[in-house]
C-alpha cells in the first residue's frame, strides 16, 4: 500500500475522481542517471578540458536542472562556448542513451492508466530533442497523450509553468490531476500548480524527496495504478 504522510493513504477531497496523470521522466519513468551524467562529463572534457560533474554534490545539482540551465552556467556567458557544449552534450547523449531504461512497471502502468480512461502526459526538464530520442527508443511514445519538454517553457520546475502547460495539453483541471516525480523540485512545482504530488522512492533523490513531503510516496508503479484507478472508478 502506498505510504502517505500522517498514516493512512491520502485522498484529495475524499475519494478523488482523477482524470489526468503527469510524469517526470528522468529518475521517474527512466533510470537515466548514468546516461545524463556521463554525457555531461564527455561534453565538458571535450569543450572545457575538465570533467563536470566531478563530485556527488555537483551530480545532485545537475539532475535537478534543465540542460539549458546547466550549459549556460558552464559557458559562463560565452555564446560560442554554450553552442559547443550544447552540441557536444546532445551528441554524447545520442551515443549513451541506450543505458537509460524504464523503471520496473513503468510502461505497464502508463498503459493501465490510459485503459482506465485517464489522460497521461510527461512533463520533463529534458530538451525536446533528447525527449524524442527517449520516447521513441523506450516505447513510451504511444503511451502518452501529450509531452512538455524543458526547452518549451520559459521557466522550469520548481515554477508551476511546465505543469500548467501539461494541464492545458491534457485539457485537465489541477484538482483532478497528479504529478509523479522523484525530486523536491517536482513536489514544489506540483504544489505551485495546485496538483497532487506523488513521489517515487526508487528515483534519483530518495532522501531529499522524503524531506520535501509529497502528498503520496510510492515504492512501485503497481501502487500508483491501484491508488489512481480506485479514485477514478469511485468518483468524488
Amino acid at each position: 500500500m502506498p505510504a502517505a504522510y500522517g498514516g493512512a493513504p491520502l485522498r484529495l477531497r475524499g475519494r478523488a475522481a482523477w482524470r489526468a496523470v503527469m510524469f517526470d521522466v528522468d529518475g521517474t519513468l527512466l533510470d537515466s542517471r548514468d546516461a545524463i551524467l556521463d554525457s555531461y562529463r564527455e561534453a565538458t572534457r571535450e569543450v572545457l578540458g575538465r570533467e563536470y560533474p566531478a563530485t556527488t554534490g555537483e551530480a545532485k545539482a545537475v539532475l535537478q536542472l534543465r540542460a539549458l540551465e546547466v550549459i549556460a552556467l558552464l559557458a559562463d556567458g560565452d555564446p560560442a562556448r554554450e553552442r559547443l557544449l550544447s552540441d557536444a552534450y546532445h551528441a554524447a547523449y545520442e551515443r549513451l542513451q541506450s543505458s537509460a531504461v524504464p523503471y520496473s512497471g513503468a510502461l505497464d502502468a502508463l498503459g493501465a492508466l490510459r485503459s482506465a480512461g485517464l489522460r497521461v502526459a510527461v512533463v520533463t526538464s529534458k530538451s525536446r530533442s533528447r525527449l524524442e530520442l527517449d520516447l521513441a527508443r523506450t516505447g513510451l511514445a504511444p503511451l502518452v497523450d501529450a509531452s512538455i519538454a524543458g526547452d518549451e517553457v520559459r521557466r522550469g520546475k520548481p515554477d508551476p509553468e511546465p505543469l500548467l502547460a501539461g494541464l492545458r495539453a491534457l485539457d485537465a483541471r489541477a484538482g483532478a490531476a497528479l504529478y509523479v516525480g522523484d525530486s523536491p523540485v517536482d513536489v514544489a512545482s506540483a504544489r505551485a500548480a495546485g496538483v497532487y504530488s506523488v513521489g517515487v522512492t526508487f528515483g534519483f533523490h530518495g532522501r531529499a524527496l522524503r524531506v520535501a513531503g509529497p502528498d503520496l510516496l510510492i515504492d512501485s508503479y503497481d501502487e500508483l495504478v491501484a491508488f489512481v484507478t480506485d479514485g477514478a472508478a469511485t468518483g468524488a
